[in-house]
């Protein structure tokens, strides 16, 4: 049951990677005149919401992992079936929260959107690495 739970884990990660390219061609006539687009210039200091996100997210990650190893080290504890139950639950909001994230990182600058993937790689690898 533990690697089924990992796997819906690790496929949500990889649906959100994934949503975060865009393979679509625009099909629209090319301007002849130079378009000048001004950026909005974040802080640095200030955390973007996808950041906030993987924050919360790795620290669910980490309590998703203890409750794991409680599993492995007593299997009939039937005091997991609430916390597992809870947890089950906390991963259908991950799965609502990870796609406002989407929907924010289609406006996000290709640098962005490395860290973001470079970091929710990191997350997945440290939850697989657990659930061996």
């Amino acid at each position: 049951m533990k690697k089924f739970v990992a796997l819906v884990l690790f496929v949500l990660l990889v649906c959100t990677i994934s949503a975060c390219t865009s393979d679509t061609v625009d099909t629209a006539p090319v301007e002849t005149e130079p378009v000048i687009v001004e950026k909005e210039v974040q802080e640095e200091t200030q955390p973007v919401a996808w950041e906030d996100f993987l924050d919360e997210y790795e620290a669910w990650v980490d309590q998703y992992i203890g409750f794991m190893q409680k599993y492995k080290e007593n299997p009939s504890d039937l005091s997991l079936l609430g916390d597992y139950a809870d947890m089950m639950t906390e991963m259908t909001d991950w799965a609502e929260k990870s796609q406002k994230v989407q929907d924010d990182l289609e406006k996000a600058s290709p640098s962005e959107i490395s860290k973001y993937s470079a970091r929710l790689a990191q997350i997945a690898a440290k939850l697989a690495k657990a659930a061996y």
